[in-house]
């Protein structure tokens, strides 16, 4: 019984010990059931999901053969266009440090083609009041250029009228 005592009061001195005790036993780490039973449960619940998700609805792949329309679509480009080439139109922009130069088409009505002078000084006055008002790194972005058109063609219809002009196309831009 004196054995018992003893071994009674080891048991207590070891666990009390401090945690830095070489002596002291290693903590239980987990019962073998839980060792097996996660990754069981892990795998079920995996292969659930897989298995009672929807199915993926097939692709549907387009037609590889051209349809053919019988009448012409109407996209809002009058049919009956022609175009003036206006001459070259050359801007010191950003404090005179470098050079825009640029190539503008109009697209016009064929009645009013014979109205726009290619070197019209109110409608090239009207284009440099603008192109020198640009920014260098405005330039620089792609975007930038359907923005450089629609603003072209806006003093276009005002120095022109808005029906003598339907677009404007920029043949030539160069920075340097």
């Amino acid at each position: 019984m004196a054995k018992k005592k003893a071994d009674k009061k080891k048991d207590k001195a070891v666990k009390g010990a401090a945690p830095d005790d070489p002596n002291a036993p290693a903590p239980k780490k987990g019962s073998l059931l839980g060792l097996v039973l996660t990754p069981v449960v892990l795998a079920a619940a995996s292969f659930g999901t897989v298995y009672f998700l929807p199915e993926k609805e097939p692709v549907i792949m387009a037609p590889t053969e051209s349809v053919e329309y019988k009448e012409p679509i109407d996209i809002g480009i009058p049919k009956d266009m022609e175009t003036v080439t206006l001459s070259q139109i050359t801007v010191s922009i950003g404090q005179n440090k470098q050079v825009l130069r640029i190539g503008i088409t109009l697209e016009a009505p064929p009645e009013s083609i014979a109205y726009i002078s290619p070197d019209d000084p109110r409608l090239r006055d009207a284009f440099m009041g603008y192109l020198r008002a640009i920014d260098v790194q405005q330039l620089q972005d792609a975007a930038f250029m359907v923005q450089l058109r629609a603003q072209l063609l806006r003093r276009a219809k005002l120095v022109l009228g808005p029906e003598n002009v339907y677009g404007v196309l920029i043949t030539d831009f160069l920075v340097r």
